[in-house]
C-alpha cells in the first residue's frame, strides 16, 4: 500500500455511471472517500497480479527443474520426449 511519503501522480479514469454509483455507495457504507476506495482497489489489484506472476514463475521453475531431473534420471515408463511434451502442455496452461 502507498504511504504518505510515497510520491504520487494524478491520473484519471472513465467509469460507467453504474460503477461510479456503486463505488460511491460502497465508500459511504465504509465511511471512506471515493478516492480512498479507488486507490485501495487499484493497489490491491496490482499486488495480487504481482503475486500471481511471482507464483507462476515459481511453478514454471519447479516444473523445469523436474523436467531436468527426469531427463537426467529417467522416469518409469516415460520417454524423455513424453516428459518434455507433458511439461510443455503444462506450461501452456499457466500462461
Amino acid at each position: 500500500m502507498a504511504t504518505l511519503s510515497t510520491p504520487k501522480q494524478a491520473t484519471s479514469i472513465k467509469l460507467s455511471i453504474d460503477t461510479k454509483k456503486a463505488i460511491e455507495h460502497l465508500a459511504e457504507q465504509e465511511n471512506r472517500s471515493v478516492h480512498y476506495m479507488l486507490v485501495t482497489a487499484i493497489e490491491e489489484f496490482v499486488t495480487r497480479k504481482q503475486e500471481e506472476a511471482e507464483y507462476q514463475e515459481y511453478i514454471k521453475n519447479r516444473v523445469l527443474a523436474s523436467e531436468k531431473r527426469l531427463y537426467e534420471q529417467g522416469a518409469d515408463n516415460l520417454t524423455s520426449e513424453q516428459v518434455r511434451n507433458n511439461v510443455k502442455q503444462f506450461l501452456l496452461t499457466i500462461k
